[in-house]
């Protein structure tokens, strides 16, 4: 998860709107997975991302 922040960051200080969209949608992807397969997985995430 640390590689995916630090490439969404270099990808959005470059202005790379295309990759920026694709990391995105690996991350969605990722969340739907997390929340369809681990029971645990909606605990988890608000854990880590909590609203703010």
């Amino acid at each position: 998860m640390d590689d995916w922040r630090k490439r969404l960051v270099d990808c959005l200080e470059a202005d790379a709107h295309a990759k920026v969209t694709e990391l995105q949608d690996q991350l969605q992807s990722w969340i739907l997975w997390e929340l369809e397969y681990r029971d645990s997985a909606l605990d988890s995430l608000l854990k880590a991302y909590g609203p703010a």
